[in-house]
């Protein structure tokens, strides 16, 4: 065998093994793909799983006495409620909170709401539209009153 066929079965072996060390990679980066993704999954379902298990942002309105109520934050930041309004609507002028809008709960704080009956009736529902302190994204919270 001269130089140069032994330069071609080099190169050949080279290839060879080459390939299959390519090969090897490809399955191996297609392989740590799907237990990425399956990864990613078993975080989504986590992430959710925790947003389930937090207590809602706001307590149940709690009754001082017939027409004052307490609303109290309950999640682990500082809430900005936004606006509010009574449902039915024509009894919005019927309800009124202890401050003006927009304002600031902190964690572990409460406000009044106030709610006059008529005989005519009254605002069955607070409706309150609201966002986490220095958040973009805004909710909306039904009590019943």
């Amino acid at each position: 065998m001269n130089a140069s066929e032994w330069i071609a079965l080099v190169s050949a072996v080279v290839a060879a093994v080459s390939l299959v060390i390519a090969l090897d990679a490809n399955r191996r980066a297609i392989q740590a793909n799907r237990i990425s993704g399956e990864g990613n999954e078993i975080a989504e379902l986590s992430l959710e799983a925790q947003r389930r298990a937090l207590p809602p942002e706001w307590t149940a309105l709690q009754s001082a006495d017939g027409s004052n109520f307490t609303l109290a934050n309950q999640s682990s930041k500082h809430i900005e409620v936004l606006s509010f309004t009574a449902d039915p609507p024509e009894y919005d002028g019927l309800v009124s909170l202890d401050r003006d809008c927009p304002f600031v709960v902190e964690h572990g704080d409460a406000f009044s709401v106030n709610s006059i009956r008529t005989m005519a009736g009254g605002a069955e529902r607070l409706l309150l539209r609201w966002r986490y302190q220095g958040e973009l994204e805004e909710h909306e919270t039904q009590r019943l009153l």
